[in-house]
């Protein structure tokens, strides 16, 4: 997906989706994504496993007030550069999302903000970032683990307490 920086106006209040949320799950070879929220708010993601992923393993796009907690993300499946390597991807006019306490491994970034806003990333674990020897950058190549800048428009991102390889702004 390509998202450009817009004007947006969101009526929070009234989403398609609110108050949902995934809770004590595990979720083994996904493809197409892991778990998505899209044009939802006040949602969670909770004590989820999500192993062996492409697509990502937790995404929020145009969503407000999403809470990813307490939960394991490993093992991204075909770890090219092409935007399915990242574990947690914040997007596409998200705001005001949480994103703490998860453990974060063997993904192409730990996490990535995509023209999102407003967003808390703390006491995360996240390690052993990587990407496949035929990802055209080359199995070498150590991106960022913590990432809320990935597209422009990208702002408020709080980073407080998170143990990472490193944390850096692409745009």
């Amino acid at each position: 997906r390509m998202y450009w920086p817009t004007l947006q106006t969101t009526n929070v209040a009234n989403p398609f989706l609110q108050n949902v949320g995934i809770e004590n799950l595990t979720l083994n070879r996904v493809n197409g994504g892991g778990i998505g929220f899209e044009f939802a708010a006040y949602g969670w993601v909770k004590n989820v496993e999500v192993n062996y992923w492409i697509g990502g393993a937790v995404n929020t796009w145009l969503s407000a007030r999403i809470e990813i907690t307490g939960s394991y993300m490993h093992n991204c499946i075909d770890c090219q550069n092409n935007g399915n390597e990242y574990p947690v991807g914040v997007s596409a006019a998200s705001t005001e999302v949480l994103v703490d306490n998860n453990i974060i491994t063997f993904g192409g970034k730990g996490m990535v903000g995509r023209a999102a806003n407003s967003t808390v990333v703390a006491h995360n674990y996240v390690d052993k970032t990587f990407y496949e020897t035929g990802a055209g950058i080359g199995d070498y190549w150590n991106d960022m683990s913590l990432n809320g800048s990935h597209y422009a428009g990208t702002h408020h991102f709080l980073f407080e307490g998170n143990w990472a390889n490193n944390c850096d702004g692409d745009e």
